[in-house]
């Protein structure tokens, strides 16, 4: 019976149109049922209080504060966002100076065995880009004594032309384009 009550009571309550047999099961108990009959009086009168009582209106400038709140929200959450980013970057960079502290240490310590390879480096380097000039150098002698001197200067101008025709290219591709009425 407690079970049919709770199914009568959401009946009563819900605004939804009940299928023909359900409203006539709903008639019916409620023709039996005091309780339900007084939830039944009680609700109508409820709902026409509801209908009755004049709508209410926001306060004036609600939604101007509304709007200023959400906006000084917004400001606070993205200014909590910028500080913890600026705590996470300078945590990072704390830690990477102990890292290169700790490593540059020995370095620091006695710095006569960096010098030294630095040296060594730079006259290793000094020597390699020597032995480059050279190689091209010699490169460059072994290719021309090869070539006749008129394919020299057939392929100069051609290259020459190759280059002057670029030039007109480009300066034709970004030139505004001017249209004629």
């Amino acid at each position: 019976m407690e079970n049919n009550h709770l199914l009568i009571e959401e009946w009563l309550l819900s605004d939804a149109d009940l299928a023909p047999d359900d409203a006539a099961r709903l008639e019916h108990h409620l023709e039996t049922c005091t309780s339900c009959q007084h939830l039944s009086q009680a609700w109508r009168e409820v709902e026409v209080e509801f209908t009755r009582a004049p709508m209410l209106t926001p306060a004036p400038h609600f939604t101007q504060r509304w709007e200023t709140r959400l906006v000084a929200e917004r400001l606070k959450r993205e200014r909590t966002q910028t500080i913890l980013v600026l705590y996470l970057c300078a945590g990072s960079v704390l830690v990477l100076l102990a890292w290169l502290c700790f490593w540059a240490y020995p370095m620091i310590k006695s710095p006569y065995p960096l010098l030294l390879v630095s040296i060594y480096q730079l006259t290793v380097s000094i020597r390699y880009f020597a032995s480059m000039g050279d190689l091209f150098f010699s490169v460059i002698q072994a290719i021309t004594s090869l070539v006749p001197a008129t394919l020299w200067i057939a392929l100069s101008v051609a290259l020459g032309s190759l280059g002057v025709l670029w030039i007109i290219a480009y300066k034709k591709l970004i030139s505004p384009r001017r249209v004629l009425s």
